[in-house]
């Protein structure tokens, strides 16, 4: 009887990774720890990246809470600070005064009105021709604050005055009146203008007063000036009755 002897079975053997590394180890042994070196250093490079990121989000965070922190506290300050303005030209903006329409060839900058401290809850350019003053509110922020800035224009010069002022010195003063309201209610007049001589085409200004009792109104002459004083001093007396508006 004849038969076929069965072929042996291979024997397989699996190696774990413990083993295979072991086995690697024994035969290239600088490569194995150049490449765990290599997995070590991005590990770290990895969790460097991410520890940087958390830190900068954090400072982040903290640096919005101290802005909000500075904010606040600015603005607690500007309530407990008195209403205060500075005029200045803003020499880049300029208009010409013009009489019934037609040109002088005088040209004058805008005058800036800035707060300086405080706030304000209303700010307002006052018409008055020496009887009823109209008061006309002015765009602005719900609160404006240290910073606001807003332009005042040159509007057409009187001619009556005009001429009263050639006839007298040739100087004639420009003039405006802002109304304004502090946060706490304080009620402010301001008198801004610019003195223009005539004969020279020149001006001089901003000048800014906060109170009537700045100014010496019985000791000038010029028809101009003296016309804005008593004006300013008539106002200054309505102060208490004009209009708060909301």
């Amino acid at each position: 009887m004849s038969g076929k002897i069965p072929p042996a079975k291979r024997k397989v053997t699996t190696l774990s990774l413990a083993g295979k590394l072991k086995k690697l180890f024994k035969s290239k042994p600088f490569e194995v720890i150049k490449s765990v070196i290599s997995c070590i250093t991005v590990f770290f490079v990895i969790l460097t990246f991410i520890n940087s990121k958390r830190v900068s989000e954090k400072q982040i965070e903290i640096a919005k809470i101290q802005n909000e922190m500075t904010n606040r506290q600015n603005d607690i300050n500007n309530l407990s600070f008195p209403l205060t303005f500075e005029v200045y030209k803003d020499d880049e903006n300029t208009t010409e005064y013009s009489i019934n329409g037609e040109k002088t060839g005088i040209k004058n900058s805008k005058t800036m009105l800035k707060i300086t401290s405080g706030s304000c809850q209303q700010f307002s350019m006052i018409s008055f021709n020496g009887e009823n003053p109209i008061v006309m509110s002015l765009e602005m922020p719900a609160i404006a604050s240290v910073g606001y800035t807003y332009a005042i224009d040159s509007g057409d010069l009187d001619e009556k005055m005009m001429l009263m002022s050639i006839l007298e010195e040739n100087v004639f003063y420009d003039y405006n009146f802002v109304y304004a309201v502090s946060s706490e209610g304080e009620k402010i007049l301001l008198l801004i203008y610019d003195r223009i001589d005539l004969n020279e085409k020149t001006i001089s200004g901003p000048i800014l007063i906060n109170s009537p009792f700045l100014l010496m109104k019985d000791s000038v002459k010029n028809t101009s000036i003296k016309t804005m004083y008593e004006n300013y001093w008539e106002l200054f007396n309505m102060l208490n009755e004009l209009p708060v508006l909301t």
